[in-house]
């Protein structure tokens, strides 16, 4: 806005300052053509013209130095055009060499740009591989002290089998000093088998290994001089028992059964702790050769039931077409019900848990023959069954298959 009315004042002053000088100027023109005057000596025509021609130039010149006085750009175009040309000529240079760098900057930001990507790519993918390293470390720290505590229990464990070699070190010396004394042993307990061996060949067999020779029932809440009267009568039937077995001692013919006191008085003793019945046998500890004594131990079974009605004790599956001894065939599977009974603590009568009627038996062996086929034949409880009620009646059921 400054700059326009600047401009616009300019622009009136010459105008003034023209008007002027062609009003003076045209009024010497009139002058000199009314007085004939002569310039120079030329014509007054031609002087008339030459002051026309000097009042342009000076109208010119004036403009000329009042837009000089009054405006720098005037007098930088006036008198600087030519070094403003050449400065101009200089600047543009230097912007083509400008422009230049600057493409040439543009093309080096680019490529810093690509580069300071990959860079950042590169960076990315170090953090990843220092982030996989830093796992794999965790890892290998775990691992360590993983390895560390297992070599530790190793060193440990290493420690433990040290010792226990130590030890057993010290058991094979002591194993090593007893070793004559135990060959000695053993020579001698060799001869004593053979002995007791050729003894059993030529002699007869009284009573097996394990075998219940006599069996009673006592009842519970006796006092401890009823309980040893009663058990004491125990042991005189069981020792008349292995008697008639031919049992005896050498140093007492009349005597046949080998039992502790100890083996006594704890039995006694137990006994009076029970409240009920308790079923009392008397086995062979070995086999026993005629003539030798019963080592003896004695079974305490409690009164508890062990049977329900109608329990299957024992079955077997038989072929009559082709087998010929049915009897024997339900004789042993009898046999497997009295074994049975006898290790359920079943009270025995001379070994025998239970007992089968003979009507039962020959029903069972008829019924097994007139099948011509294969059956099943079953040892059944006829009643609920407890310890101190043996030995036990059982039903013999045949099932045609």
């Amino acid at each position: 806005m400054v700059l326009g009315m600047y401009g616009l004042t300019l622009i009136l002053t010459l105008s003034v300052i023209g008007g002027l000088i062609a009003y003076f100027g045209d009024k010497i023109g009139m002058k000199v053509g009314r007085k004939k005057l002569s310039l120079f000596g030329l014509r007054p025509k031609h002087t008339s013209i030459l002051i026309t021609i000097f009042t342009g130039i000076f109208i010119a010149v004036s403009s000329i130095a009042v837009l000089t006085i009054v405006s720098n750009d005037v007098r930088t175009a006036l008198f600087r055009m030519r070094a403003i040309q050449e400065a101009l000529a200089t600047s543009e240079a230097q912007l083509q060499l400008s422009t230049a760098q600057v493409r040439d900057m543009e093309t080096n930001l680019l490529q810093l740009s690509a580069e300071r990507d990959q860079a950042a790519a590169d960076l990315r993918e170090a953090l990843a591989d220092v982030e996989r390293v830093s796992q794999e470390y965790v890892a290998v720290l775990e691992t360590l002290e993983q390895t560390r505590v297992e070599v530790e229990e190793e060193r440990q464990r290493v420690e433990e089998l040290e010792q226990r070699r130590a030890t057993l070190e010290q058991r094979y010396v002591y194993l090593l000093d007893g070793y004559e004394s135990l060959v000695s042993q053993y020579d001698r307990l060799v001869d004593e088998y053979l002995r007791l061996e050729n003894k059993m060949r030529t002699g007869d067999l009284a009573l097996r290994a394990d075998e219940i020779f006599h069996a009673s029932v006592f009842e519970g809440g006796r006092t401890i001089e009823e309980l040893t009267q009663h058990l004491t009568t125990f042991l005189e039937e069981a020792d008349r028992r292995a008697l008639v077995r031919g049992a005896r001692m050498e140093s007492d013919q009349n005597l046949a059964i080998m039992l502790t006191q100890q083996t006594f008085e704890l039995a006694v003793f137990s006994l009076h702790q029970q409240t009920q019945p308790v079923v009392v046998r008397a086995v062979s500890k070995n086999n026993t050769v005629a003539g030798e004594p019963v080592v003896t131990y004695l079974e305490l079974i409690p009164h508890e039931k062990v049977f329900d009605q109608g329990e299957v004790l024992a079955h077997s599956v038989i072929d009559s077409s082709i087998l010929q001894e049915v009897d024997r065939a339900i004789i042993d599977m009898i046999g497997l019900a009295n074994d049975r009974a006898v290790d359920a603590g079943l009270l025995t009568v001379d070994g025998a848990a239970v007992v089968v009627s003979g009507e039962q038996f020959l029903q069972a062996i008829a019924a097994i023959k007139e099948s011509q086929g294969e059956v099943r034949i079953e040892a059944v409880t006829q009643a609920e069954t407890w310890t101190t009620q043996g030995p036990i009646a059982l039903d013999l059921i045949v099932h045609y298959l």
